[in-house]
């Protein structure tokens, strides 16, 4: 397998903790060859960027992270962001793209904005801060109803290629004193 180790085998709906994971190599396998739910604990990932791969095998979840540098996610299915802090990135920015993505908890990067490359739906209460840098949704947003969606981008851009919000009670809050520019139609249901 190239990592140094025996990687174990698995069976969908067995779990893999891996404490110590590092760059995250060994749980990455494991969820995409075997389908395990697999969970890594790292105290540092590096000064450089992150570069997470997901396939058809396995979901990425993204809970509480912290990552140092930047992070790139190329996902072919599901990647959550959730856990009560999200995801915070220090000195760098995300770029997603490939399948979908799920927004149960928010970002906060004090470097570039988050760039997703792929359809993104809002549950709950999500907030995406960065410090004056550009934000850019490539597809649709959505909602699950009784959602909130704040974008703070400092004097950063904010891009939406199109929103579609499920019910009324949805909101969506844009603040940057850069551009806002929506490039698809805004939907809501009344």
């Amino acid at each position: 397998t190239g990592y140094g180790t025996p990687v174990p085998e698995g069976s969908p709906g067995d779990r893999l903790l891996d404490i110590g994971c590092g760059w995250g190599g060994l749980i990455l396998h494991a969820a995409q060859h075997y389908g395990v739910d697999a969970t890594g604990i790292t105290l540092s990932a590096g000064a450089g960027g992150t570069t997470l791969t997901s396939t058809s095998a396995g979901n990425l979840t993204l809970d509480n992270v912290a990552v140092t540098g930047g992070l790139t996610l190329a996902n072919s299915c599901t990647l959550t962001i959730g856990g009560t802090t999200g995801l915070t990135l220090t000195g760098g920015s995300l770029t997603q793209s490939g399948g979908a993505v799920v927004l149960d908890a928010g970002i906060q990067t004090n470097g570039g904005g988050p760039a997703f490359g792929s359809a993104v739906a809002v549950n709950g209460t999500v907030a995406l801060a960065t410090s004056n840098g550009n934000v850019s949704f490539a597809n649709t947003v959505s909602s699950s109803g009784g959602t909130t969606l704040s974008i703070a981008a400092g004097s950063g851009a904010i891009q939406l290629a199109g929103v579609a919000m499920s019910t009324a009670s949805d909101s969506l809050v844009l603040a940057s004193s850069g551009t806002v520019t929506l490039d698809g139609s805004v939907s809501a249901k009344t």
